[in-house]
């Protein structure tokens, strides 16, 4: 079996289509790298989407 690594960019990840894309794309076990604006509250989800993943 050949494994390959999938990441998603996604921008916006604090709020709004951002957040739920990233959440159907962790619940899918893509890497993802979250991109927001400072202040915007992103590195509070950061336990959401670890509870998606376990």
């Amino acid at each position: 079996m050949v494994q390959t690594n999938r990441y998603a960019v996604i921008t916006g990840a604090s709020q709004g289509l951002g957040s739920a894309f990233a959440k159907v794309l962790a619940a899918q076990r893509l890497n993802l790298v979250l991109v927001s604006l400072p202040g915007q509250g992103l590195s509070g989800w950061q336990y959401s989407f670890l509870k998606l993943i376990k």
